[in-house]
């Protein structure tokens, strides 16, 4: 979460100096790296059936509850509440990207195994999977927030919330499993 406020920080900062072709290249970059971390963690796994049948009743659980309309609404709460509507030198609105910013930044980096398995892990000790994750969110983060702004810095409050949670529900049910 600390990498991802950092770095959406610094992200939004840098915003005029972005250049799209590097950016793209990153992302790319990125985006095999989290494929290459996955199939690694894949072959680790001994119960891939309880793997599937995870990722299918997380994805039947987050339609049913409309988390995806929710963190909208919420994007939209924050954008109005944050922000002001700004206009070019010839009075044309400009597009506000920070609910944008903040729903793109909560999806990438909630909608994750590596915050579940890397949380519950740093819970039992194990940090290292949470500082991989660490690593590429805050890369993602800067990126995503070079081309949307403020928004993403402030997912990592949702994404906070969610690594404690898994966290201390490890540290508490350790001793019993």
């Amino acid at each position: 979460a600390l990498a991802v406020f950092l770095c959406g920080l610094i992200g939004a900062m840098l915003k005029k100096f972005k250049n799209n072709r590097i950016s793209d290249a990153a992302m790319g970059a990125l985006g095999l790296a989290i494929i290459v971390v996955g199939i690694i963690d894949l072959f680790e796994v001994q119960h891939v059936f309880s793997l599937i049948l995870s990722v299918v009743l997380g994805g039947i659980l987050g339609e049913i509850l409309h988390i995806e309309d929710g963190l909208n609404r919420f994007g939209d709460f924050l954008q109005k509440k944050i922000t002001k509507e700004r206009y070019d030198d010839k009075g044309n609105l400009l597009p506000n990207t920070f609910g944008e910013g903040f729903i793109s930044g909560t999806i990438l980096f909630c909608v994750d195994a590596q915050v579940i398995f890397g949380s519950i892990a740093a819970g039992m000790g194990q940090h290292e999977i949470l500082l991989i994750k660490s690593v590429l969110d805050g890369t993602i983060a800067l990126f995503l927030a070079m081309k949307l702004g403020y928004g993403v810095m402030l997912s990592s409050v949702p994404v906070f919330i969610l690594q404690s949670l898994f966290v201390v529900l490890a540290e508490v049910l350790t001793p019993y499993i």
